[in-house]
């Protein structure tokens, strides 16, 4: 046998997709953590897990972010993947200044850290995180004004980019921001003419504004002012899963807050941008840390998910364009979060599940830094609320905040209030716990919307020092409210609403009728006919296969029939241009929900209960069974399936030959990757009698590759080569 023959066998039998991720782990990690019963988001299977390189063994780059850009770009050429940083510390120097860029991550491209073998839960118990033992660590450096540099993120490019997320690492002096972009943009931030573009200082008023980064939203756009400046354009599919940020602080260095004569730095973590914030639609935020830092740095926004950035865009609130507070299927759960002042939780989106999070507090009192570079000027309400909700169609379940209160006016468990028109439509709030400090005012720590329209509202089984209910009706428009067996020391406000339901109703309601559960993208929908009169609300559980039934969502009443004719609230209370009216027949509380943590490739069972104060099955509609879609990764499978193409190396040139008939005369792209991922060969040919010839060269050396097929912007075929001339 020739020595050809042999290293032919040999590569037969040792062919892998990259040595350099060997040791990779290849399956979805939160479907791995969320198996069973609790679902997972099935748009995560759509990235190319079994892609990946390993950033341990990659050496294209004299540094860590070098590497970083090289490697991410080169996965993005090859349609998607994994960046795996095994177990260890990746110290990350990004460039810094006004034009200078954090880990910016490419369409499909995701970064991955070593999963932990134990300690993998985030959430303890109220006064104790988890997480403690993740090996993959990213340190980044700070700067010459005392803390990290605001390119220390984690972010994408463009900043509209989707399929993209972060899993299984600790970021170490380090924030989060998945944003957004706009249709237009100031030529740099000294050109803007919003709030506080005029105040960049340390050079930054040179920087061109993208979206990419968390300040240029405050640029606005040199030909509008503050408000109504044109509307952003978010992404979809963006995760964070398992991430402690330890030490997360956005250290504003950029921009004075107003008229102080020495400015450099605050003290204080930028206030208006959270240290975790992802904007879009199909947004998965679980099971993450952000520990205390021990410095006034504490009285930080935290997790901001569409809402905190959203006050200069005039779709903002669009109920029908399901953009802005609006986007749709916005997961977050399983996060503990600390912060002394300012707001744990922002959270805007339709059909969203804000679930089994803990904010943990302590006691701001007297008067916080927030305004230090203000001279002295003071404010009434320093934003000290564990959950500050908006959207639509959204379950609030069993989260937790305490210790809440200050010296100023606020201290508020969990609410929506009217900012930038954000309002309560069809709104469930279950089994949550909000306690104010316990020498503030008895009001604190209240679980209730504040001076908005309420169109659908279920508050059950909550617990807190201050109100349920709604406080401060004003004007406002109400229907579809229930208020019954919560545990509130100040009582149930707002009872004089129209539609008020705040005493349980006698006899077993009617089943739902007409129930029916379909297929759409990325989730499931559900809708049902109400029979009754007498419900609170409606419970909707799931079955996945033969398991166990499992609660997934409650939603309100519907009292007022299934247009709420007559509701055409106006948002514009903001003092922006934002209206929330919709056309006709628009049901703000609609007898319907979509699960987008139904996994894929499963067969799914759905029922729908209308319940009293017993919440128990005697309102229970039939079982309805659909079968979720299979969603898979883009890339098409490697080697070792059928139909792969035919190859053969002839002098320098690469012969291809296609499997099935795919037309002739077609262009098709070429691409060879090393095994460190480095493209080789990128050149395009044409598709002749099924076979394509492509030109290599005598500089290729003999050994394994990865090749890639590709017409127009579908991969046809990803499959593994050996050269051996």
């Amino acid at each position: 046998m020739s020595i050809k023959t042999v290293v032919q066998s040999l590569c037969t039998i040792l062919l892998t997709v990259n040595p350099a991720s060997s040791a990779a782990p290849t399956d979805n990690p939160i479907a791995d953590y969320y198996s069973g019963e609790k679902g997972y988001p099935a748009w995560t299977d759509r990235i190319a897990w079994d892609n990946a390189i390993n950033m341990s063994l990659y050496d294209n780059g004299s540094n860590n972010f070098e590497k970083f850009e090289n490697a991410r770009d080169e996965l993005f050429e090859q349609g998607g993947g994994v960046l795996y940083y095994p177990a260890g510390t990746y110290t990350f120097a990004v460039p810094e200044g006004p034009n200078g860029r954090g880990l910016l991550l490419k369409e499909g491209v995701v970064i991955q850290g070593e999963a932990p073998e134990t300690d993998s839960k985030a959430v303890v118990d109220y006064d104790n995180a988890g997480l403690s033992s993740l090996g993959t660590i990213f340190d980044f450096t700070a700067t010459e004004y005392g803390g990290p540099c605001l390119m220390n993120y984690i972010g994408g490019t463009p900043a509209d980019v989707g399929t993209v997320g972060i899993a299984w690492v600790n970021l170490s002096h380090a924030y989060v921001f998945f944003g957004f972009d706009a249709d237009s943009w100031a030529s740099t931030w000294g050109a803007g003419d919003s709030w506080l573009s005029a105040n960049s200082a340390h050079g930054w008023n040179a920087r061109v504004p993208d979206g990419t980064h968390i300040m240029d939203v405050w640029t606005g756009d040199a030909t509008a002012g503050k408000w109504d400046s044109g509307k952003l354009v978010h992404g979809s599919r963006r995760f964070v899963f398992g991430c402690k940020l330890t030490d997360a602080k956005i250290h504003n260095y950029a921009i004075n807050k107003g008229n102080c004569s020495s400015f450099n730095a605050d003290a204080e973590s930028w206030r208006f941008g959270g240290v975790l914030s992802v904007y879009g639609s199909h947004v998965f935020v679980a099971n993450n840390v952000v520990p205390r830092i021990g410095t006034s740095a504490d009285n930080r926004l935290v997790v901001d998910i569409n809402k905190a950035l959203l006050a200069l865009y005039q779709n903002r609130c669009d109920v029908t364009q399901r953009a802005g507070y609006y986007a749709e299927d916005v997961i977050v759960r399983d996060n503990w979060v600390y912060n002394k002042g300012n707001k744990s939780f922002e959270i805007s989106g339709t059909w969203v599940v804000l679930r089994d999070n803990i904010a943990h507090k302590d006691y701001l009192g007297g008067t916080p830094s927030y305004n230090s570079c203000i001279d002295g000027s003071a404010i009434a309400d320093y934003m000290n609320r564990g959950y500050d909700l908006g959207g639509m169609n959204f379950w609030a379940h069993n989260n937790e905040v305490r210790e809440t209160g200050s010296g100023g006016n606020d201290g508020e468990g969990m609410l929506v209030q009217r900012h930038n028109e954000v309002e309560t439509f069809s709104h469930a709030w279950t089994d949550n716990r909000a306690f104010a400090y316990a020498n503030e005012a008895a009001d604190k720590g209240y679980i209730a919307p504040y001076d908005v329209h309420v169109l659908g509202l279920l508050q059950l089984r909550n617990n807190t020092s201050g109100n349920v209910g709604i406080r401060k009706l004003e004007s406002n428009q109400f229907a579809d409210i229930a208020v019954v067996l919560n545990d509130a020391d100040n009582g149930v406000a707002g009872t004089t609403a129209n539609d008020f339901l705040s005493t349980c109703p006698g006899g077993t309601p009617s089943a739902p009728q007409n129930v029916t559960a379909e297929k759409v993208e990325d989730g499931i929908r559900i809708r049902w006919e109400d029979a009754a009169n007498n419900e609170i609300g409606f419970r909707i559980d799931r079955k996945i296969g033969s398991g166990s039934a499992t609660t997934i969502a409650y939603r309100p009443r519907h009292s007022q029939g299934g247009s709420n004719a007559g509701y055409a609230p106006d948002g514009s209370g903001g003092g922006g241009p934002c209206d929330c009216a919709a056309p006709a027949g628009f049901d703000f509380n609609p007898q319907e929900w979509i699960d987008y943590l139904a996994p894929s490739n499963a067969q799914i069972s759905y029922r729908v209960v209308a319940v009293n104060c017993d919440d128990n099955d005697n309102g229970a509609s039939d079982w309805v069974t659909v079968q979720s879609s299979a969603t898979g990764a883009t890339m098409m499978p490697h080697s070792g399936t059928t139909s792969q193409p035919i190859y053969k190396i002839h002098k320098n040139e690469l012969s291809v030959t296609m499997p099935g008939r795919l037309g002739n005369e077609q262009r098709v792209n070429i691409a060879v990757f090393d095994h460190k991922g480095r493209t080789i060969i990128n050149k395009d040919g044409i598709l002749r009698r099924q076979r394509v010839r492509i030109p290599v060269g005598s500089t290729i050396s003999d050994g394994r590759y990865l090749m890639r097929i590709r017409r127009s912007n579908t991969i046809l075929f990803l499959t593994d080569i050996c050269i051996a001339r």
